[in-house]
């Protein structure tokens, strides 16, 4: 009989020692899966945050492409209106008639 107990206690303690091993192993399961969990969290949250600071970047770059296309624009109007000036006051001036005097005058 106390042969059969020991085996018995024998069996329980393996039976123990296997669950516990197994509670540890599932334990360990759930650390790693919170883990990955955690790190596909602040993965997704980088990624998000990459795209906010990418759209930043686009709507500063769409500005500063209008900025530049607008400061062109004024330059060649501000070259054009040079150059009109420029060749206004390169002209001659215009003849000037000279006074005549009547054909029967007496000079």
């Amino acid at each position: 009989l106390s042969q059969k107990v020991a085996e018995a206690g024998t069996k329980a303690s393996e039976a123990l020692t296997a669950a516990a091993r197994r509670a540890q192993e599932l334990e360990q399961q759930h650390e790693i899966r919170d883990r990955v969990a955690l790190a596909l969290r602040e993965g997704w949250e980088s990624i998000r945050y990459a795209g906010e600071t990418l759209s930043e970047y686009e709507r500063e770059y769409q500005v500063t492409e209008r900025i530049k296309d607008t400061l062109y624009q004024g330059y060649e109007q501000a070259s054009e209106y040079y150059k009109q000036s420029v060749q206004y006051w390169r002209q001659p001036p215009p003849a000037l008639p000279y006074p005549t005097l009547p054909a029967n005058s007496d000079v």
